[in-house]
């Protein structure tokens, strides 16, 4: 079989090229309320859910308050991807963290995980274990933004800017050097979770950024990873391994990519519970 992901992709990395079928679960602290997305039910006026008007929104506040009731008492990852390998599925990428800055390990970056809100338990080893017991390959899903660090200079309205409780504000300008120095902050940040995602799980198949993730090098995620399959919205376009389109957003172009790519297809409407449909390239 003609290779088809780019020359600095990893060598064994043809078993993604006949994947066939991926698991994408994203899963966090939104599923107490159950009231909408993962970190956009707390963005109000998102046109792709127009239809509901904000019936599906909590205002910040309460959306991050959801972190104090959070205990998963019935996580049972092994049950998933027993049933995930009897479908077909070949590999399973999590949501570790999402935008809202809730990680579902006991980071010791940030302010906001399962060390500050459950004692410390980890949900990212159960998984893991849970995938290499039913012989899935390992994803993780990580977004660098971090909209619980930004909270006080954000807005959380989509056409206007609002505030942690959905009241109309006047967003601060930054100074240059207030901008510099909240970039700095974030390097040692975003580098530091990403660095105990790679070096505390063992090998790890897929790392799917959702954002910019110029805090961690590619040549860097290699050293850590050899073996790892990095999508490409961490390092701008065309990097990373293969691409990644979203039925919510996107549309395949008549002209099939050039590369291995993958279209991600939701079995319900929101993107709390998600599965993806990889595609793969053949060589034609």
């Amino acid at each position: 079989m003609r290779r088809l992901t780019p020359d600095s992709s990893p060598p064994d990395s043809q078993w993604y090229e006949t994947a066939g079928l991926g698991m994408f679960i994203h899963w966090g602290i939104s599923s107490v309320r159950a009231v909408g997305d993962l970190s956009w039910g707390m963005i109000r006026d998102t046109p792709f859910d127009k239809e509901l008007t904000n019936s599906n929104k909590l205002t910040p506040e309460e959306y991050w308050r959801q972190a104090d009731e959070f205990d998963s008492q019935n996580y049972d990852p092994n049950r998933w991807m027993k049933a995930a390998k009897e479908a077909g599925f070949r590999y399973a990428v999590l949501t570790v963290r999402h935008h809202d800055g809730y990680a579902l390990w006991p980071s010791k970056f940030g302010d906001l995980s399962t060390g500050t809100h459950m004692g410390g338990r980890d949900l990212v080893r159960p998984f893991v274990d849970a995938c290499r017991n039913n012989d899935i390959k390992v994803g993780f899903f990580y977004a660098p933004g971090d909209w619980y660090r930004e909270r006080h200079r954000r807005s959380f309205g989509d056409s206007a800017p609002l505030g942690l409780h959905h009241e109309p504000i006047e967003l601060p300008e930054l100074t240059t050097d207030q901008k510099k120095r909240y970039e700095e902050e974030e390097v040692p940040y975003v580098t530091g979770q990403i660095e105990e995602l790679l070096t505390q799980y063992g090998d790890i198949d897929v790392l799917w950024f959702d954002g910019s993730s110029g805090a961690m090098t590619t040549e860097r995620v290699r050293e850590l990873q050899p073996g790892v399959m990095i999508n490409d919205r961490g390092h701008g376009e065309g990097s990373g391994d293969f691409s990644t389109f979203e039925c919510r957003y996107e549309k395949l172009e008549a002209e099939r990519p050039r590369r291995p790519f993958e279209f991600c297809a939701t079995t319900i409407d929101q993107y709390d519970h998600n599965v993806s449909r990889h595609l793969s390239l053949v060589p034609g």
